[in-house]
C-alpha cells in the first residue's frame, strides 16, 4: 500500500510539474487575440553558458527591435516543458522587458532560440515560434523531430 501511495503522490507531482506555467486566469491568454505594445527592451547576454564560446558571434549579431518584439509575440504559440526542452535550443542571449498585453503588464523574455516568456503577475506563458521564417527574428528555430 505504501509503495502505491508513492506512485499516486509522484503522478500528481509530475502532473502538476507540467502545467505549472501554462496555467491561464482566463481560459486562454492567446498573445494572437491581444494588444500588445512594447515598453521597453534589454539584450542580455549570458557569458558564463557552456554554450557561450559557441554562439559568441551569433549573439553579437542578433538584434531585435520593439516591431520584431512585438511580431514574435504575437505568433508564438503556447508550449510545454517538454516540448521546450526537446525542441528548441538554449542559447546565452535574449531580450527582456515588459509590454502591456491589452492594458495589463507583463515582463517578457525572448530566447535566441525561439522561446519566450510572458510574465503576468498571476500566470507565466511559455511561448515557441514556429514558423519557417524563424530566422528573420532568431538564430536558431524550432528543431523538426528529425533532427
Amino acid at each position: 500500500m505504501k509503495n502505491k501511495t508513492y506512485l499516486v503522490l509522484f503522478f500528481v507531482f509530475v502532473i502538476s510539474f507540467n502545467t505549472y506555467g501554462t496555467k491561464n486566469k482566463n481560459s486562454t491568454k492567446n498573445a494572437k487575440t491581444r494588444e500588445i505594445e512594447v515598453l521597453n527592451l534589454e539584450k542580455i547576454t549570458d557569458s558564463s553558458s557552456i554554450h557561450f564560446k559557441e554562439s559568441a558571434q551569433a549573439c553579437t549579431n542578433w538584434l531585435l527591435d520593439k516591431n520584431k518584439i512585438k511580431t514574435i509575440l504575437t505568433n508564438s504559440e503556447a508550449n510545454d516543458g517538454h516540448e521546450w526542452h526537446y525542441f528548441y535550443l538554449d542559447l546565452p542571449c535574449y531580450y527582456s522587458g515588459e509590454v502591456m498585453v491589452d492594458n495589463e503588464k507583463a515582463s517578457y523574455s525572448i530566447y535566441a532560440g525561439a522561446v519566450s516568456y510572458l510574465k503576468f503577475s498571476d500566470t507565466i506563458i511559455r511561448l515557441g515560434y514556429k514558423k519557417d521564417d524563424f530566422k528573420k527574428y532568431f538564430i536558431e528555430g524550432r528543431l523538426r523531430p528529425e533532427e
